[in-house]
């Protein structure tokens, strides 16, 4: 073997371990994307939440709509102004989920946070959502109308 054979040996030996290292280097920034996306998800619906809980008007606007099945018509004009801001807020945290799942950043598991919402298949998110829709990308609009009750266009 002379010199030239061995350093294009050595070369493609260097090569095939330049790739192995880009594709683990890779792997690893998709394990960190994908648990950043989902640190970031449940802390928006988190601090949604706390935000609601912590505040007199969310929580009164909550425990009316704990306490029976109800439309807009049933609540106080403010009262329908903040459930119109509170499902606008629902709708954009879920979209960053339904994204980052059709992405393949999150899990498929993740969707279950918006299918298994009573919010969903409420008849108030059912009246707001004739307004609410034309905020949203079409693939997500028809994924959450496959998730309503009784889907409206």
């Amino acid at each position: 073997m002379n010199n030239k054979q061995i350093i294009e040996i050595v070369g493609v030996i260097v090569v095939v371990l330049s790739l192995i290292f880009v594709g683990y280097e890779i792997r690893q920034n998709t394990i960190v994307a994908r648990s950043e996306a989902y640190q970031t998800a449940m802390f928006e619906l988190s601090n949604m939440t706390q935000n609601i809980a912590l505040d007199e008007f969310g929580r009164s606007l909550l425990a009316k709509l704990g306490s029976t099945v109800f439309s807009f018509q049933d609540l106080a004009q403010d009262e329908v102004v903040g459930l119109s801001f509170l499902y606008e807020s629902l709708l954009f945290s879920w979209g960053g989920i339904y994204f980052s799942v059709r992405e393949g950043i999150l899990p498929e598991e993740m969707l279950d946070t918006i299918a298994g919402s009573a919010v969903v298949s409420s008849i108030s998110f059912g009246e707001w959502w004739l307004s609410g829709r034309s905020l949203i990308a079409e693939d997500f609009a028809i994924f959450i109308e496959g998730k309503m009750a009784k889907p409206t266009k």
